[in-house]
């Protein structure tokens, strides 16, 4: 990665905790970044279809992949407690009415909600 020696930052390899830093890591001339090569280089080399809708892997429209490079994990591990936590006062609401409604208002809504809290 690094041309440099070990007292002058040569650096071999990498561990996982740089994947969130890949597009911060830049070329000598700022001219690209170290996610942008390893794009380029795996569509090149490594998926003849490429940019064609028979391709392994396709790419995100670009708008949606700039507003996925800037959101912090923090953030969204913060976005998925918060779903987890409303999914399950959904489910204790749920099983609440269940319980309180008599039988003959109790469809379609208990077999709506436990095919929408399933899913």
């Amino acid at each position: 990665m690094n041309g440099g020696n070990r007292s002058r930052g040569q650096a071999d390899g990498f561990t996982l905790d740089i994947l969130p830093k890949l597009k911060d890591v830049k070329s000598s001339d700022n001219s690209t970044s170290l996610l942008s090569y390893i794009v380029a280089y795996y569509l090149k080399h490594f998926d003849e279809d490429a940019g064609r809708e028979t391709c392994l892997y396709p790419l995100p429209e670009p708008q949606d992949l700039f507003q996925a490079s800037q959101m912090k994990f923090e953030d969204f591990e913060r976005d998925l407690r918060k779903l987890k936590k409303d999914l399950n006062a959904c489910l204790a609401e749920t099983e609440k009415v269940c319980q309180l409604s008599s039988e003959e208002n109790l469809q379609p809504f208990k077999d709506k909600m436990a095919a929408f809290l399933t899913q």
